[in-house]
């Protein structure tokens, strides 16, 4: 249930950032510490993908990429891109400031 994602629509997804007023910029850090996620994986899902944390990867306004069934394209630690069921997903709490 994993798949890469071609680098033209990765490159895509940066488009139209700069437009964004400072505001909504200042409230996409704040909401940045709150995408952190833990990825349990599968009996499918390859070994070295399990329990490893990562970011949800947002579009230019804000909203995490989310499939129609459900799958979610998150960004690892390592920097590899990759599209994961979001059922096995677990959110990582914020640490305090």
């Amino acid at each position: 249930m994993i798949g890469r994602f071609d680098s033209r629509v990765i490159e895509s997804l940066g488009r139209g950032v700069d437009r964004m007023d400072e505001g909504e910029d200042q409230t996409r850090e704040r909401n940045r510490d709150a995408t952190q996620y833990i990825y349990r994986g599968d009996r499918w899902t390859m070994g070295w993908l399990c329990g490893r944390r990562c970011e949800a990867i947002r579009r230019p306004d804000g909203k995490c990429i989310r499939g129609r069934n459900g799958n979610m394209l998150v960004r690892f630690t390592s920097g590899e891109i990759v599209v994961v069921l979001g059922r096995q997903l677990r959110k990582v709490s914020a640490a305090p400031r």
